[in-house]
């Protein structure tokens, strides 16, 4: 699930989810982030991969065309990508195989980009459960690629680690910084929920300096964080307020949590 976080000619959001396992795109609209009229159609069924699409993450590239990013299959090595100029007709799928060359690699959930306009250059960060050093089992950490053109890819290295299995990661800027937010990993059949955290960095590859308090504790079915700011940081430009997205699989509601962050 995710939610543009970049200011728009006409003021408003753009909510993307999927249903099921991963039945395809589906697209809401809202003007506040806290309403959303949803548009009740798939605008794009997946063919590649293992045939699901998963957190689906649109981006408005400098070339005017809008990017897409999907988890393609719960033990895929790669993603879905696909671009339109219009978010109705769209380019022909790609599975693009961005840990296929990292042994031993498991998963590769929730892609998101993120345009670095200095570099110009295209950030893809996703999770993956991979092998670590000084670990026996393979660890969830965030990875990431540049791309200039979604055909050519720099070897996947680790974006941030903070010590302990993270999925889901989303980044954005704020003012002259970068913060990322992230969730830590549950323990299920111990019955502990991890914690949304975030990082803050002077450039998009960091280096990440974790924030000392977590955004939300010890809440089972949170996942998939996403942010923004808000109509209010925009207006003072002293204070942001981040809107978090969560989804609580144990009641199927929508829930909006806000985090007072210094700029």
């Amino acid at each position: 699930m995710g939610f543009s976080a970049e200011p728009a000619a006409t003021a408003g959001y753009l909510f993307t989810s999927f249903r099921g396992d991963g039945d395809g795109l589906h697209l809401a609209y809202g003007f506040d982030g806290r309403k959303w009229k949803d548009l009740n159609r798939v605008f794009l069924t997946p063919t590649v991969g293992a045939k699901l699409l998963r957190d689906p993450q649109i981006l408005l590239g400098p070339d005017g065309r809008y990017h897409l990013v999907w988890t393609s299959g719960w033990k895929d090595k790669g993603i879905g990508y696909a671009n339109s100029k219009d978010l109705r007709e769209w380019s022909e799928q790609r599975y693009l195989p961005l840990m296929e060359k990292v042994v031993g690699t498991e998963t590769c959930w929730a892609p998101e980009l993120f345009y670095d306009a200095v570099e110009k250059h295209y950030l893809i960060v996703w999770s993956s459960a991979a092998p670590l050093a000084g670990f026996e089992k393979p660890q969830h950490r965030a990875y990431y690629t540049v791309t200039r053109d979604f055909m050519s890819f720099a070897e996947p290295k680790i974006f941030f680690d903070p010590g302990f299995n993270n999925i889901d990661t989303t980044l954005m800027r704020v003012g002259d910084k970068y913060r990322i937010v992230f969730k830590e990993t549950d323990d299920q059949p111990a019955g502990k929920w991890g914690a949304i955290y975030a990082a803050e960095a002077d450039r998009p590859l960091g280096p990440y300096q974790l924030l000392p308090a977590p955004i939300i504790t010890n809440e089972r079915g949170v996942v998939s964080p996403r942010a923004a700011i808000s109509d209010t940081a925009a207006s003072t430009g002293t204070v942001g307020w981040h809107t978090l997205m969560t989804c609580s699989f144990s009641a199927p509601i929508w829930r909006m949590k806000f985090s007072m962050v210094a700029t």
